[in-house]
């Protein structure tokens, strides 16, 4: 009877895992076909290829380094640019005036951040709240978009 019940156990834990294998593979393929027929994955090679978008320039806010929260903090690294408006002269003004300013914002920013939560999975998020951080100090413009080179979180 143990040879029959055990059998039975295998043969249910072997179902769910076919089953597991079977969702995996769907989820992955769905993934992939929504990449594909929205053209996701190719607009982003795009924008990564095309650089800034003619008429605007680059303000380049430097290198900045942060402690993450964790109780054993990591150390965040990262240099941040964005494009700005060629045409806007007292935008770029504001621009040099606020970027120490900015740069403190950053690094608050990745200072209330565990160094799980910077991940390159949540990037776009990452890049979404510095940018809501940058913003908020700005007054003659509004930033578009923020780009992090030499992204690293060092445990």
């Amino acid at each position: 009877m143990d040879d029959a019940a055990g059998e039975t156990r295998r043969s249910s834990i072997l179902r769910f895992l076919v089953a597991v294998a079977l969702l995996l593979a769907i989820v992955i393929a769905a993934g992939s076909i929504w990449g594909i027929a929205t053209g996701s994955r190719a607009r982003a090679i795009a924008r990564a290829d095309s650089g800034p978008v003619e008429g605007s320039d680059i303000f380049d806010l430097g290198q900045v380094r942060a402690k993450s929260a964790d109780a054993k903090a990591a150390v965040i690294a990262a240099r941040i640019s964005f494009p700005y408006p060629a045409a806007a002269s007292r935008f770029k003004e504001e621009l040099e005036k606020k970027a120490p300013a900015l740069r403190a914002a950053a690094v608050d920013f990745f200072s209330s951040k565990k160094a799980a939560d910077l991940v390159p999975a949540t990037e776009d998020a990452t890049k979404a709240g510095l940018l809501g951080t940058f913003n908020a100090l700005l007054s003659l413009g509004k930033l578009e978009e923020v780009w992090l080179s030499d992204f690293a979180v060092l445990q």
